[in-house]
């Protein structure tokens, strides 16, 4: 896998204007597309530009990628955790049930 990083990459940005009445507070958008969005939301184009940014050559990719790695292995471990502890709870519990005697003034349990 390579983790060259560009020096500088351009985009192409499409400015819209959001027609939807339903939010006041964002009436324009910036995407890496043309949308005309759809009948819920609809969006008129009111221009496009072309941005050049330059890409920071600092950035250790493998270590952030490892980061992110830890830290999804650490939420897996923490649900996993969790899991086992409501199973463990549940063992518990059925465990700590009165045994069923052969004595006949128990109702049978049929499953």
């Amino acid at each position: 896998m390579s983790m060259q990083i560009p020096k500088q990459i351009t985009k192409t940005l499409y400015i819209h204007y959001n027609a939807s009445h339903f939010d006041d507070d964002s009436k324009i958008s910036i995407l890496d597309f043309e949308s005309t969005g759809g009948e819920l939301f609809p969006r008129v184009l009111l221009g496009k530009i072309e941005v050049t940014f330059d890409i920071p050559q600092d950035v250790n990719v493998v270590e952030a990628l490892v980061d992110q790695l830890k830290k999804q292995k650490a939420v897996i471990a923490a649900k996993a955790h969790k899991e086992q502890a409501e199973l463990d709870r549940k063992i518990h519990e059925l465990l700590a049930l009165p045994a069923m005697s052969d004595d006949s003034n128990h109702e049978e349990i049929s499953v």
